[in-house]
């Protein structure tokens, strides 16, 4: 009976039904059905399965083909049903959409950001299409039915928004272009005013703060430029225009410090110049002192063997005295223009005063040689 069984599960489950039929209206005439119906074992020990055991593996055979069928049915369902949400969404059309977008407005620089943007997306699509036929395939349509749904969802967002993504991204490239050449332009100006205009020795410490910002204003326009072609414009903007903001805060601050320090820098200079004319005009006074006390040396001398030659050395130095009233001169000069400096004026000893009084030293001990 088992085999008969089996080969008639590979024909037909109507088969199955009809011999079993046969076999319980045979049994009946026999008046052996309570016999043929219940289990029993035969002579060997063997558990011979009745025609109810039969009946009830048969009945479960149906009802597990049953929900086989029920569910290849819900996942075929499902897969019509997401190929159609695929279609009426129009994910295939936004990403076209999108791609003509991309073309339309994006800048040459930030063009090739967007379509590789665009192409993630149509790969995206097409991986999805395969995803749900795979699903089919391994009855796993229904399973992961709301997640495709998810995903169709998620990437029709986002193509849709691939326009505006682009439109912000060059408004906000723009507003950072022009507020960088607004910070330049004013960089360019303070730089001219200053290295043009001050004649302190702080100048140089003035030029070097605006090298430092004109360094920051450098890598900045190297990360405005990144920015874009990668369509980060709108999402830096607020860091990008904070920091041109804060540097030409310190270009305006270097200029108001220059501005409010120049005369006291100016006068720090000029005190420091006329010091440095002090300690020349010193060594100068000390020369002339030094070649007059020479000059009486010699004039002391009371030989007459001598008398000739010094009186020859002497006449050679008298041009020397001329130099105490040059000397006085040149210090009460330095002097009074010392003092007649006035606010921003600049005080330049080093090239009038200062060169005379060595000029002076250098005569005086030639005269001497």
């Amino acid at each position: 009976m088992i085999l008969f069984i089996k080969q008639s599960f590979k024909t037909s489950v109507e088969d199955a039904i009809s011999y079993f039929e046969g076999e319980i209206t045979t049994a009946y005439n026999n008046e052996n059905l309570k016999a043929e119906w219940e289990d029993s074992e035969n002579q060997e020990g063997e558990i011979e399965k009745g025609i109810a055991t039969e009946v009830e593996n048969l009945l479960n055979t149906i009802l597990n083909e049953r929900e086989s069928a029920t569910k290849l049915q819900k996942n075929y369902e499902s897969y019509q049903e997401l190929n159609k949400y695929v279609s009426d969404k129009k994910v295939q059309e936004a990403i076209n959409q999108a791609r003509n977008d991309v073309n339309d407005n994006a800048g040459v620089k930030a063009k090739a950001h967007y379509t590789e943007v665009v192409d993630r997306y149509q790969t995206k699509l097409d991986d999805i299409k395969t995803q749900i036929t795979d699903d089919r395939k391994d009855t796993i349509s229904v399973q992961n039915n709301k997640a495709v749904k998810n995903s169709i969802d998620n990437l029709l967002s986002n193509a849709q928004a691939v326009k505006s993504l682009v439109l912000a991204n060059e408004a906000k490239h723009k507003e950072q272009t022009a507020k960088f050449d607004a910070v330049q332009a004013e960089w360019t100006r303070v730089y001219y005013k200053l290295s043009t205009s001050d004649q302190s020795s702080q100048l140089e410490e003035y030029l070097s703060q605006l090298a430092d910002e004109q360094t920051k204003l450098n890598t900045i326009k190297t990360n405005i430029a990144d920015f874009y072609a990668k369509g980060m414009s709108d999402s830096k903007n607020a860091e990008t225009i904070a920091s041109l903001d804060a540097i030409n805060s310190i270009i305006l601050s270097i200029e108001k410090t220059q501005s409010d320090n120049y005369v006291d820098e100016i006068a720090k200079d000029n005190l420091a110049r006329y010091t440095t004319f002090l300690n020349t005009i010193a060594t100068t006074e000390k020369d002339y002192k030094d070649a007059v006390a020479m000059i009486d040396k010699f004039s002391n001398i009371q030989n007459e063997d001598y008398d000739a030659a010094i009186e020859d050395i002497l006449k050679a130095y008298e041009g020397i005295y001329e130099y105490a009233s040059k000397i006085s001169k040149l210090r009460t000069d330095a002097e009074t223009a010392y003092k007649a400096v006035e606010g921003a004026e600049l005080y330049d000893v080093d090239e009038l005063n200062t060169a005379t009084a060595v000029t002076y030293s250098a005569e005086i001990n030639a005269k001497l040689t």
